[in-house]
């Protein structure tokens, strides 16, 4: 069956809430959505004009009938695109998206990929990078369309619950303009450099929190940040990021050099009393080694395993901006 992927625009909104919303046909998650609102609704609004100024939502049709979407993120600040969720219909004997790809899936998959990579090409981004569930159906889709693992990468994740008394920190300020410099050579330091290749992140993300949204989009997609850092005679020594109410839980991010391995659990319950502080919520925390201090810090506070993603990245400077007419990459490696 011909699978052919389109950008969605204004007059496919309605074909995309009847598809994915009011018919709730079985569906299958390849890249689940992590925001606070129904992925289909966000798609129906990043194909109005406005609305959802950093997103661009694809779909993918046979004929008339459209069989899946996806959602590409490009933050103003950032060099990478990523793909935020990527929908589907399920098999028509599946009901549940714990089901094996089908070849109608998998074709699906691969129109939007190819559409996805040529949007952020579009946008000058030379770096496209999504998260996968570890030992998904689709991971040959993927690879099949020049995607590469960068880590493997663990979800833990702590029930609401009572959090005792932070304990004192020395060093522990909020993050300043100033210490952008220090903190990209924290990151630096703490992150493998395939996954560094992959977020491709740049000093203006280090520097300032992401901009607050206005109008529908800030009721839609907005999320409180907090950027702490704890600093010695030496440098950093950790780099805290809490997102308050990120969908249906609260996030953190947490860099710590070696020589603040001893303060994991300290800065961690200091974390949780002030997302605590700030709603009752179940907090999440994504790490790459489990056996880490960190690892051994969560399980000390009540964190269990939630579930394990392989983080994709693909180039696509070169093997996209040939698909877009008429477009120049800037910074785009030679």
């Amino acid at each position: 069956m011909n699978v052919t992927g389109s950008n969605l625009g204004p007059w496919h909104v309605p074909t995309i809430v009847g598809t994915f919303v009011l018919a709730n046909l079985p569906r299958v998650d390849v890249v689940t959505y992590q925001g606070r609102h129904v992925p289909a609704l966000m798609a129906a609004g990043a194909a109005l004009p406005t609305v959802a100024p950093d997103l661009q939502a694809v779909g993918a049709w046979t004929g008339p009938r459209l069989r899946g979407f996806g959602l590409l993120r490009c933050a103003p600040a950032a060099r990478r695109a990523s793909i935020e969720a990527l929908t589907l219909l399920a098999p028509h004997e599946s009901s549940t998206s714990g089901d094996a790809a089908g070849p109608l899936q998998l074709e699906t998959a691969e129109a939007m990929l190819q559409r996805l990579a040529g949007c952020a090409a579009a946008q000058g981004r030379p770096i496209l990078a999504a998260r996968l569930w570890e030992d998904s159906p689709f991971t040959s889709a993927f690879t099949a369309n020049g995607y590469s693992s960068a880590a493997i990468e663990h979800e833990y994740e702590r029930s609401p619950g009572p959090v005792s008394a932070a304990p004192d920190i020395d060093g522990l300020r909020p993050q300043e303009a100033p210490d952008a410099w220090d903190v990209m050579q924290l990151y630096r330091a703490t992150t493998p450099a395939a996954v560094q290749r992959a977020e491709a992140r740049t000093m203006e993300e280090m520097e300032q929190l992401p901009p607050r949204s206005s109008g529908l989009w800030r009721w839609l997609n907005d999320v409180a940040i907090e950027r702490h850092v704890v600093a010695d005679e030496h440098g950093l020594v950790a780099w805290l990021e809490l997102r308050v109410d990120a969908g249906e839980r609260h996030r953190l991010t947490l860099m710590l050099h070696p020589r603040g391995h001893h303060q994991a659990r300290a800065l961690l319950h200091w974390a949780l009393w002030r997302l605590g502080a700030a709603a009752p919520r179940a907090v999440r925390i994504q790490v790459r080694e489990p056996q880490s201090p960190i690892g051994s810090a969560l399980d000390a506070l009540g964190f269990t395993h939630a579930s394990s993603h392989a983080l994709m990245v693909k180039d696509v400077a070169v093997t996209a901006a040939a698909q877009v007419r008429g477009v120049v990459l800037d910074g785009a490696p030679g």
